[in-house]
């Protein structure tokens, strides 16, 4: 990986390159809106693709693996970017940075992208970017994923929530105050300009109003206190147990205080139930949102090696999560 980091510096040489990284379902799109709307910074979309298309130690794929995990993602195919074969993998995701910041950054000096995994290597391949961890609670967030159909379970939804939380403190953990800020999705609708301000810190430029300005040119609304702390009303107990058991210290140690709900421990036979009912519950999403035929076409498909078949059909089913996104 060594010619990787020296490839990718091209982006962070020229400007301050940032990332938003955190759980998926916090609040990323709105934040990114904010910070979007600064005239001088751009935020970028999300740029997980880039790194998930790297081999699981960190190492380059070589060039028809890259192609190959590339045009089997969603957020690639959708993003209008071009692979240049004659580029390594630590300078074809520099090109990728470049590309959009020439198409979509407007020349702004500070350019930032969303992921929400892989934050080790995005520090390995730029050295010196800056990273803003926006953290919301996993009781508001678990109900989203289950809505997303990653989950079944309340337990199983704060899985995710709380990988993202170890990875930010693994890999994270160690960076200087000028590199690395923190802001709480609940801080952040309560007191935007505070919050804002902060930010704009880490990026060493003033707060400049615009940041709240993007309602007027997207489907987002203006910050809404209510969003903060949603599942105090809308959540099952059950569910707030499981999210508190799962989520274990890390609910405390980002700062949230416990429901007082009793208790859960969750093993042997329980466990099994809920993993039962995981599955169950994002079959059933897929069924209703693809259809039997599309669902059950791939599953077949790829038990039979059916490698065309299957992509084809999972990219209609991209497609369709897609058309459903917010």
């Amino acid at each position: 990986m060594e010619d990787q980091s020296k490839s990718a510096e091209g982006v962070q040489a020229r400007r301050r390159l940032y990332f938003l990284v955190g759980a998926q379902r916090s609040g990323s799109t709105l934040l990114r809106l904010m910070l979007d709307h600064h005239p001088k910074v751009a935020c970028l979309h999300e740029f997980n693709f880039a790194l998930l298309a790297a081999n699981p130690d960190n190492s380059s794929p070589d060039a028809s693996t890259l192609k190959a995990r590339l045009e089997q993602d969603r957020q690639f195919r959708y993003s209008g970017l071009s692979l240049d074969p004659d580029l390594t993998y630590g300078e074809q995701v520099n090109q990728f940075l470049e590309d959009w910041r020439q198409r979509d950054g407007s020349g702004k000096p500070n350019v930032g992208v969303t992921i929400h995994f892989r934050y080790d290597l995005a520090r390995l391949l730029w050295p010196e970017a800056c990273f803003i961890h926006l953290v919301r609670d996993p009781r508001d967030v678990a109900p989203s994923v289950i809505n997303m159909g990653w989950a079944g379970t309340a337990w199983h939804a704060t899985e995710r929530w709380l990988e993202a939380e170890q990875e930010v403190d693994r890999y994270l953990g160690d960076l200087p105050a000028n590199r690395f800020a923190r802001v709480r999705f609940e801080d952040l609708v309560t007191h935007p300009e505070r919050e804002l301000t902060k930010l704009c810190t880490l990026l060493d430029i003033d707060y400049d109003p615009a940041m709240l300005s993007y309602p007027e040119d997207t489907s987002y609304p203006a910050p809404d206190v209510s969003a903060a702390q949603r599942w105090r009303g809308k959540m099952a107990p059950e569910d707030v147990r499981q999210v508190e058991a799962k989520a274990g210290d890390m609910l405390s140690k980002r700062g949230y205080q416990p429901s007082g709900e009793p208790s859960l421990e969750v093993s042997g036979l329980h466990q099994l139930r809920l993993d039962v009912k995981d599955r169950l519950g994002r079959l059933r999403f897929r069924m209703q949102r693809y259809g039997a035929g599309p669902v059950l076409g791939n599953a077949v498909a790829s038990r039979l090696g059916m490698s065309d078949t299957s992509q084809r059909l999972e990219a209609k089913m991209q497609d369709e999560d897609q058309r459903n996104l917010r």
